[in-house]
């Protein structure tokens, strides 16, 4: 919960409280204050804070696709045959970041007990996953890969 100043009168908000585009807000720091409109004051949050967009997208697929902007985990499930999943480019902007994919993470996994058949992940324009321009998940343990983009290439993590 938070306050904020009316001008008059101190209403509290919380996360359910809408805020006019009207009302004044008082910001106050490092002893100097000042009176905003609610539209400017949403707006200035908006800029401060990252737009996460969607979460816990999940995708059963079972062919080869492009990993999407809004997925977050990609199951895909290999029997009938080898599957490829391409990573975005992590160097253009995107819902996550404005210049870059920088902080994007995507989950890869391979959904199948198929022994024969490999799920690889790819990159686009070059790109590299820990230095590699793909990486394979393989075997009959259903193995899955979480990457995250550094805004230039994709990096593992566990």
């Amino acid at each position: 919960m938070s306050n904020y100043d009316t001008g008059t009168k101190e209403r509290n908000l919380s996360q359910n409280t809408d805020l006019s585009a009207s009302d004044l807000v008082r910001i106050v720091s490092s002893g100097l204050s000042r009176n905003i409109t609610g539209q400017d004051f949403a707006t200035a949050i908006a800029s401060l804070l990252p737009s996460y967009g969607p979460t816990n997208r999940v995708r059963l697929v079972s062919v080869s696709q492009s990993v999407l902007d809004t997925d977050e985990i990609l199951i895909m499930d290999a029997t009938s045959g080898a599957k490829t999943a391409t990573l975005p480019d992590c160097t253009i902007a995107s819902m996550w970041d404005s210049v870059t994919s920088k902080g994007r993470r995507y989950t890869i996994k391979k959904n199948d007990v198929s022994v024969s058949n490999d799920v690889t992940i790819t990159t686009t324009n070059s790109q590299t996953i820990d230095g590699n321009l793909s990486f394979v998940l393989s075997g009959t343990e259903k193995p899955f890969l979480t990457v995250i983009s550094t805004g230039v290439e994709w990096i593992t993590v566990d």
